[in-house]
């Protein structure tokens, strides 16, 4: 907890063009996951572009049900896709997260987080379908234990 406020304060000092929201993020698992269920805290800040699209930073709490149930905190950057003021589009993020314990899905209490989303406006609202998962990478750095990772699809809202 005390990582993810110290992340909020960091992020809050980036200067920024437009609104940042609060969202409220819940879906469940699926493939290996498909026991659980997910539910995420997530603060976004949009800040310069990258790569020419606008971009934002992220910072995370999740907690997920089940046998490999565990509570994730972590920090990523995003990327929105095709927005050119259109009223729906992608997104994608990835990030670094630190996960309460490992389960017969992670093998280690590091994992990289990797989100993408269709995102729109329900009225003024905020909202996307989205894919979420956590790994460790194990195929790329060659970790021991288990990495078939958490896997999860959402539905978000923003809170403000």
């Amino acid at each position: 907890m005390k990582f993810l406020i110290m992340a909020l304060i960091i992020m809050l000092g980036y200067s920024s063009a437009s609104a940042d929201n609060l969202f409220v993020e819940a879906g469940p698992g699926i493939l290996k996951s498909k026991d659980s269920l997910v539910l995420l805290l997530r603060y976004q800040k949009e800040t310069s572009e990258l790569f020419g699209h606008s971009s934002f930073y992220e910072a995370f709490g999740a907690h997920w049900t089940d046998g490999s149930r565990a509570t994730a905190y972590g920090l990523a950057r995003g990327i929105v896709w095709n927005r050119k003021d259109r009223p729906a589009f992608f997104s994608t993020s990835f990030g670094l997260a630190g996960v309460s314990r490992t389960t017969s899905h992670m093998g280690t209490r590091f994992q990289f987080y990797f989100r993408f989303a269709y995102d729109w406006r329900l009225g003024s609202v905020p909202a996307s379908l989205g894919y979420i998962h956590f790994s460790n990478g194990k195929l790329v750095f060659g970790w021991d234990g288990p990495n078939s990772g958490e896997n999860f699809l959402t539905f978000s809202a923003a809170l403000f």
